[in-house]
């Protein structure tokens, strides 16, 4: 499964052509306008009867009830549906069963493809609590909830356009792939190149590829507070497992981890912390840390496991890249990492989605 995400300035616009007339909110489209052909298609290939067909407008500024579609129709025996909609830019959604493909509708006014599992879109869109997220020419909406967390459910697979209401300059370009589960984070104050260059504050998706074990060495900077976690899967409960390691190789450095079956193990400047009766099960599990310039703060999911007072990630300018999951662990699902700023609940938050 993957997330890739691009930014531009002037945003991922599907800009409304010369609309001659406003549509009916649900109407069939039989009226006057440009004959349209939508076909649907099996995941196996073949014509797929009873999809429902939707229209939708491509236009962000739309003035239109933009979570009603403006035309609907249903294949029939062909797969096939007929509609007649006016000039203008519009989206084709056609869903089914769970299954379901967008497309933009070009000049040959005939849409084609085959349906395929919704994917499901969560993560964070900092400086958006209580603001409503759209996925664009689909009539997808979500309000974001505290600390700019969303969720998307049913989306159809492809590139998305999402638009936080109120910032119409400032868009983000999320794909999605069939049947998956994805994971982004959007700042509105710095949007970076895309989501794989791992900028500063960052979430990698649940995906096929290799998560990379350790963080690029600048990701949580040489001072200030942080946050980081990575979501694993253990081997067994009789090997030790390192799920965070940052040191500098040798006496210096933050380590967590699990020792037996249900020892925590949180290592400061060489120091061992333990605390018994904590288990790290072979379940996917969320191992967080955190430092606000007084506090490490450690966490099992949403659960707090240890807070110590200390001041040794003061000088860790020369701590080298954080290695995340890098001993007794069979699987890494993702790793999420925040700096700048201490976010214990960001923490608490995502071990929820």
């Amino acid at each position: 499964m993957r997330a890739q995400v691009k930014h531009t300035a002037l945003g991922f616009a599907l800009a409304l052509a010369g609309c001659t007339m406003s549509p009916t909110s649900g109407g069939s489209g039989t009226d006057a306008g440009n004959a349209v052909t939508v076909s649907a298609l099996s995941p196996t290939g073949q014509a797929l009867a009873g999809a429902r067909v939707e229209i939708w407008p491509a236009d962000s500024n739309a003035t239109w009830n933009a979570a009603t579609p403006s035309f609907l129709a249903t294949t029939g025996t062909d797969g096939q549906a007929h509609l007649r909609v006016p000039s203008g830019s519009w989206s084709v959604v056609v869903r089914k069963d769970g299954n379901a493909y967008w497309r933009l509708l070009d000049s040959s006014n005939r849409v084609s493809d085959t349906l395929r599992p919704t994917a499901r879109l969560a993560g964070i869109w900092h400086g958006a609590e209580g603001q409503i997220l759209s996925a664009l020419g689909m009539g997808s909406q979500t309000r974001c909830g505290p600390g700019g967390f969303f969720q998307f459910d049913s989306l159809p697979w492809g590139d998305l356009s999402l638009r936080l209401t109120g910032l119409a300059i400032l868009r983000t370009l999320v794909t999605v792939d069939p049947g998956t589960q994805s994971m982004v984070l959007v700042k509105s104050d710095s949007v970076p190149a895309k989501l794989e260059s791992l900028p500063a504050d960052s979430l990698l998706p649940w995906a096929p590829k290799p998560v990379p074990a350790a963080l690029p060495s600048s990701a949580l900077g040489d001072t200030g507070a942080f946050s980081m976690a990575v979501r694993l899967q253990r081997t067994d409960t009789t090997q030790p497992v390192w799920a965070i390691s940052w040191t500098d190789g040798d006496s210096s450095g933050v380590r967590v981890g699990w020792q037996g079956s249900d020892t925590v193990n949180l290592e400061v400047n060489g120091r061992p912390h333990r605390i018994r009766g904590i288990p790290l099960t072979q379940n996917s599990q969320q191992v967080g840390l955190s430092w606000n310039g007084r506090l490490i703060i450690v966490y099992l999911g949403s659960d707090t496991l240890l807070t110590l007072t200390s001041t040794a990630p003061v000088n860790r300018h020369t701590w080298k890249a954080p290695l995340l999951a890098s001993q007794g662990v069979s699987k890494v699902e993702w790793i999420a990492f925040k700096r700048g700023l201490f976010t214990g609940d960001w923490l608490v938050r995502l071990s929820r989605l």
